[in-house]
């Protein structure tokens, strides 16, 4: 049930009348909670209309499940097995999809703000940055998810890594380590004093260290708090912090830094640096503006020293998003582009154009295509890893109900 129609049905009680529940297109009221009706075994076509064993519901029709998938993973239990999963923000749910992105089962409702994704043990391990501070773990064909609630809250990103997963808390700057298998929890403080607000968000792993950007204030940025990248040691749980004021081409002043997303390549960590500068509005002053190009920090994992940066062109602003495939690195960058880089040369590929208004945040490189969840609209893009990419877009994430309805797709990865 999406928040703004569990909102409507508090207010409907407080007035002693019935309020019928809203759900967004193609989603119907099936006992109370918003059910599409397209993809749903239990609920095809129909409420209470459901699939017998073997079928799966393609299009709003029970139909034979080897026959209905179109995924490379085929269908398990009378489900389509999805290839990517994509976090939609708005209507807090993760939907599955084949390869070229059609249908794969029904969404599976989470918890308040789904914003990352990450893949361990068979499972879609899902964090929440709104009032909902949890883990959740889904599995095709497991109506009853995984659930780990966790201290503090905006748990901004999750990552696995040796049978554990990671979780950057910017609301208590906080690197949380998750046993699933235990539920056991521990928080390395990642803070160079208590109370500073580091904000912590991507993650990467390299010689048993964890390295976590530190993006800090986007309205009252300093060097004070965050602009530095923490370096844990994963076996210790200590941390220590890389800088990143002073150094030479990490950013335009006044711009700042803002390092974003993590990924490594070998003994390299590389760092996503949006470079912002302020922008100077009647509501406010927001760190939002590009001071100049995007840039790329680069750490050497054996000595833990910083590199020079890499300027990633004309072409990538604001750059967020980052994964490693292959050692070659995919950036979303906010001016509309995913932009390639090789992870061993540094050297800079050609950007690759967006649809038009698709500004491109979570990315993920599955079965050689490469997939950008767009951070405008519900939709996810795709294009081939190799050759000449043809970038195209489809709608995933649908919008939320209310009188002020929008559609975020804000993440995306493969399945495992």
């Amino acid at each position: 049930m999406r928040r703004s129609a569990m909102a409507a049905l508090a207010l409907a009680a407080l007035a002693g009348c019935p309020q019928e529940v809203v759900c967004p297109a193609g989603q119907l009221d099936c006992g109370g909670a918003c059910t599409a009706v397209r993809d749903d075994p239990a609920h095809c076509g129909a409420c209470g209309h459901a699939c017998a064993a073997g079928e799966a519901c393609s299009g709003g029709a029970c139909t034979d499940c080897a026959a209905a998938c179109t995924s490379s993973r085929g269908c398990q239990s009378g489900v389509c097995v999805p290839d990517v999963w994509v976090a939609c923000f708005a209507t807090d749910e993760v939907y599955g999809r084949a390869g070229d992105l059609s249908p794969a089962g029904p969404p599976r409702a989470v918890d308040d703000g789904p914003i990352s994704l990450a893949a361990l043990g068979g499972r879609i391990w899902v964090s929440h940055a709104l009032t909902t501070p949890t883990v959740v773990g889904l599995a095709p064909g497991d109506p009853v998810p995984a659930r780990f609630a966790l201290g503090g809250g905006d748990l901004e990103v999750v990552r696995a890594q040796g049978g554990r997963l990671y979780v950057s808390d910017a609301s208590v700057s906080t690197l949380v380590s998750l046993d699933p298998a235990t539920g056991a929890a521990a928080e390395i403080p990642l803070a160079r004093a208590p109370g500073v607000a580091e904000n912590p968000h991507g993650i990467a792993f390299a010689n048993g260290k964890a390295y976590v950007a530190l993006y800090g204030s986007a309205t009252a940025p300093s060097f004070g708090a965050g602009q530095a990248i923490a370096v844990v040691d994963l076996a210790g749980g200590s941390a220590t912090q890389l800088s990143l004021e002073g150094v030479a081409g990490a950013y335009d002043p006044p711009g700042f830094p803002f390092p974003s997303g993590a990924a490594a390549v070998g003994n390299r960590v590389f760092v996503t640096l949006p470079n912002l500068k302020a922008l100077v509005t009647p509501s406010g002053t927001f760190y939002v503006d590009p001071a100049g190009n995007g840039r790329l920090a680069v750490v050497d994992a054996a000595s833990d020293t910083l590199l020079p940066p890499v300027d990633l062109g004309a072409g990538c602003t604001n750059p967020g998003g980052i994964t490693a495939s292959a050692g070659t690195l995919w950036i979303a960058c906010g001016s509309g582009a995913v932009v390639p880089v090789d992870g061993d040369t540094l050297a800079v590929g050609q950007p690759v154009a967006m649809p038009a208004f698709v500004v491109p945040g979570g990315v993920a490189v599955c079965g050689g295509q490469v997939y950008a969840a767009d951070q405008y609209s519900g939709q996810v893009v795709r294009f081939a890893a190799s050759g000449a990419p043809a970038a195209a877009a489809t709608e995933v994430c649908p919008p939320s109900s209310g009188p002020y309805p929008f559609a975020l797709a804000a993440d995306v990865t493969c399945a495992p």
